[in-house]
């Protein structure tokens, strides 16, 4: 063979040596494959879970809003109550005073002059 083609020859065959892969070649792509799984099972994964911490934000604002409008309900129930006892405090009041008229005019036997003496 001429020279040149010697050279040609020489320089495919360097080349044909770096095109074959050797196991370090494959293992390399092996990891870098790997490597693309885990990568988007853990984006699956996040997806997951952003999805299901937006699921529970929304439910806890719905539980809040309930527990809101359970302690405004509350509150309501609250005030009532306290609308009752002071009417029953001023009634019982008014008893009293009622009860402690009567006694005095009993006591005084003086009836005609009781305000709240019952005629029989």
């Amino acid at each position: 063979m001429s020279p040149d083609l010697n050279g040609i020859a020489s320089s495919l065959d360097r080349l044909v040596a770096l095109q074959q892969k050797g196991l370090w070649d494959y293992i390399a792509t092996i990891a870098v494959v790997l490597t693309l799984i885990v990568l988007v099972w853990y984006t699956v994964e996040t997806y997951k879970l952003r999805k299901a911490a937006q699921a529970q934000m929304t439910e806890t604002a719905n539980l809040l809003t309930e527990a809101q409008r359970q302690n405004q309900t509350s509150l309501r129930l609250l005030e009532q109550a306290q609308r009752q006892n002071d009417v029953t405090a001023k009634l019982v009041s008014e008893a009293q005073r009622q009860n402690e008229s009567t006694a005095d005019c009993t006591a005084r036997m003086k009836p005609q002059s009781c305000q709240y003496w019952r005629s029989e």
